[in-house]
């Protein structure tokens, strides 16, 4: 048990009235004018510009964790951390210190070890939230915590505003805007950070082993493209012209294809000027790459790796745990399997891209499928899909072959030209990757107010069609790359976001998607000014 959490001295104010709250910053500023006062050079005062760190916080509790209690070390650690409990008594003071990584160590100050002057600095002038320099013998206290027996201290930052109650969990409207006080008081959060970390890290890493290179793509473009969705309208002053905010990389990384780079990907933040909650941001990351040569098994290869790799940099094995406590697997090979092939097979009755529309509108009314408002063919039997056996898939599962309605921009099937090579992959009855609350993920930061629609109105999938057919062959040839996406809040026009999309996964705060097709739009057509204009027209 930590001898400083018994009964912390400190007011906290996440609940105080906002008077309280003035009232502690007016008395926080006047200690940080008596340690201004005291010593105004560069090595002291509220705000040293260092302080003689030796020792990791993480590091001494590694290496001395285990001690039994009341034991000394005789070894001599200077550390620095965040008051995040005290308690002072009257000979004896004990304080939890907090790294950036979350581990703590006690500090311990005493009357016979400090003096009764410094002492006393320290009940008048640390409050919780400051951080404070200590330095002494490691030692274990008589109740077994690990601590550090202060010979000499310093505080080393002065917190003018007191820490939110550590007791209390922290509102969801304040984590999301005040960020640093979620990572303060919230183990959950810093983890998420360093799982984004690892996730991005590993990714690069295994397409670096594959021969892909990163590249950068331009965010502010004379015309926006690659998906459909509002853009963000800015001036250059420069150039005296409106530019948009990037929507999606994806016509720049066609052009370094064309340009002769045949494995090209990029991480990059896009920006859709549209509906914002607590899943979607405006802002978020996106992962798009491309690879000339291969088809959408090769690419479905290539992600299989992918989010393995990153489950094992995360969580050193395949298995992962999601956000609810539930453990899942996402190793071994993948299955691949037909959107009506198993359809067909779940329904009892065989569907193909010929089956007349009326059947399917029958079949739907007999299982309880609402039939959209002016329903495709191919948008029906995705429907039926969903129902019939989206909710019996448990491990990761490639879906190919969607309906060529649905994914316009691949590459056709043999035989059958209303098949087409594309497809989904799905874990757990979800589009993969379950994304995390927070990164933000809403791109790692959050928002709120309307969503955006799970799958595209009607008059989206016709701004996207006119899009296609009114652009410009590039004059220059170019091998047909298969594309691989991995956006945070949301893929492109063809693939539909479910609502069981947006469970929590403690593997990446930062994904939502991964959408496979093995041939997208021929890489460097610039769209017409016309289909321009018709994309950033409202609704």
């Amino acid at each position: 048990m930590n001898d400083a959490s018994a009964a912390p001295s400190n007011t906290t104010a996440s609940d105080d009235p906002a008077g309280d709250v003035i009232e502690q910053k007016a008395v926080r500023l006047a200690k940080r004018e008596r340690l201004i006062e005291k010593r105004s050079d560069a090595a002291g005062g509220a705000f040293p510009v260092s302080v003689p760190v030796t020792h990791a916080i993480s590091a001494l509790r590694a290496e001395y964790g285990e001690l039994e209690p009341d034991t000394q070390t005789g070894v001599i650690a200077g550390i620095a951390g965040r008051v995040v409990f005290s308690r002072n008594t009257g000979k004896l003071c004990f304080a939890s210190l907090q790294a950036g990584d979350g581990s703590r160590i006690q500090a311990m100050v005493s009357l016979a070890a400090v003096g009764e002057e410094s002492l006393a600095e320290w009940k008048e002038l640390v409050d919780l939230g400051d951080h404070v320099f200590v330095k002494g013998e490691v030692i274990s206290s008589r109740r077994g915590e690990l601590s550090i027996m202060v010979t000499e201290w310093q505080i080393a930052s002065k917190a003018i505003l007191p820490l939110p109650n550590v007791y209390a969990e922290l509102s969801e409207e304040s984590r999301v805007r005040s960020r640093f006080l979620d990572l303060i008081v919230r183990d959950r959060a810093r983890e998420t950070v360093v799982a984004r970390a690892k996730v991005n890290q590993s990714l690069r890493d295994t397409f670096a082993g594959h021969g892909f290179l990163e590249v950068e793509t331009p965010m502010l473009q004379v015309q926006h493209g690659g998906a459909s969705a509002r853009p963000f309208i800015t001036h250059s002053n420069a150039f005296d012209t409106e530019l948009y905010l990037r929507i999606a990389p994806e016509l720049y990384l066609k052009r370094a294809v064309v340009g002769g780079i045949e494995r090209v990907f990029e991480i990059n933040r896009n920006f859709r000027n549209e509906g914002a909650d607590s899943t979607h941001s405006p802002e978020f990351a996106m992962l798009e790459a491309y690879q000339a040569y291969t088809d959408y098994n090769g690419i479905a290869d290539l992600t299989q790796e992918l989010i393995q790799n990153a489950a094992v940099a995360v969580s050193g094995s395949t298995r992962v745990t999601w956000a609810d406590g539930t453990e899942y697997d996402l190793g071994g090979q993948w299955d691949r399997i037909s959107m009506y092939g198993s359809l067909s097979d779940a329904a009892g009755r065989e569907i193909t891209p010929e089956t007349p529309f009326e059947d399917l509108v029958a079949l739907a009314g007999a299982e309880g499928v609402e039939v959209p408002p002016h329903p495709i063919h191919g948008k029906l039997v995705e429907e039926l899909w969903e129902h019939f056996v989206k909710p019996g898939l448990t491990r990761p599962t490639f879906v190919m072959d969607f309906p060529s309605t649905r994914a316009r921009s691949c590459a056709s099937t043999v035989p059958s030209r209303a098949s087409w090579r594309s497809g989904t992959c799905t874990c757990a009855a979800s589009s993969w990757p379950p994304a995390t609350p927070s990164s933000s993920t809403r791109s790692s930061s959050g928002s709120a107010s309307s969503s955006r629609p799970s799958s595209p109105p009607r008059a989206m999938s016709r701004r996207c069609a006119s899009t296609r057919s009114s652009c410009a062959r590039s004059s220059t040839a170019c091998p047909r790359p298969a594309a691989w996406a991995w956006a945070s809040t949301g893929c492109s026009w063809r693939s539909r976001v479910s609502a069981s999309a947006r469970r929590s996964s403690s593997l990446s705060s930062s994904s939502r998607t991964a959408v496979l097709t093995s041939r997208c739009p021929v890489a460097g057509r610039t769209p017409t000014r016309a289909a321009a204009r018709e994309r950033a027209s409202p609704g």
